[in-house]
Parts: structure tokens; sequence; C-alpha cells
């Protein structure tokens, strides 16, 4: 049943298993309380640059967000689409990721396809303060 129920998700979404490093950022509809979205693209771009270092970068964008990461980060990336269910991750068994970043998204926590996982940040966070970039 799992592999009737993943084939329904995993349409657009192809996962390309190789030896490199992965590194999974999560992001979160900030522009719908918090900031602007340029002021979210460039806290993203940071992050990226920050810990993409030698990873492939995969990043998996909220499924309320509308923003095309694809053209505005400025780096290659894989997207994982929004629709796809985070936690669908763990039944693939064929990836792992080395590192997940996200401010704070609950779905890194329950994820057990990441080694390392980092919260930069807290639910209702106050921006203006440093997240740990």
């Amino acid at each position: 049943i799992w592999s009737k129920i993943l084939r329904v998700f995993m349409r657009e979404f192809a996962v390309k298993v190789d030896e490199r490093k992965k590194l999974l950022v999560i992001t979160q509809p900030l522009e719908n309380s918090f900031i602007s979205e340029e002021d979210k693209l460039s806290l993203y771009r940071q992050i990226i640059d920050k810990y993409a270092n030698d990873y492939q970068v995969y990043l998996k964008p909220h499924p309320r967000e509308l923003t095309n990461y694809t053209q505005l980060l400025g780096r290659p990336f894989i997207e994982i689409p929004r629709a796809f269910p985070l936690e669908m991750l763990d039944l693939l068994q064929t990836i792992t990721f080395d590192l997940g970043v996200t401010l704070f998204s609950s779905g890194l926590s329950n994820l057990n396809c990441i080694r390392h996982k980092i919260h930069l940040g807290r639910p209702k966070a106050d921006l203006s303060i440093p997240l740990g970039l």
C-alpha cells in the first residue's frame, strides 16, 4: 500500500541518489506574517550560502508558499514539490540527508532520514533578532 501512496506524490519528484552530501532546507511562508518576500528570499539565500558548501541542496517549500525559488535563489538546487508531504521522505528509504536546516518547521524534527538537524529560529520569533546565521 505504501508504494501506491508514494506513486501518487512522486509523479513530479524523482530522487537521484548519488554519493554527494545532501542538505535539505525546509522553508516557511514568512511573507504571510513576518517579513517581505524580498527579505524572505534574502534570508534563505543567507542560509543556503552558509550551510551549502559542498552539499547538494534540496529545497522543500511550504505548501502555502507561492514563491518561485528556482529563479530567485541564484544557485542550483533540487526543489521538492510543495504538495509532496515532507514525512513521506522517510518512506522512500532511498535518500538520507546529511544536514537539514529550517527556521522553525516542526517537519524537520519528525524526519528520521536526516542525520543532523538545525533549527535556526522559533515560532513567531522577532526576526529583527539574529537567528544564528
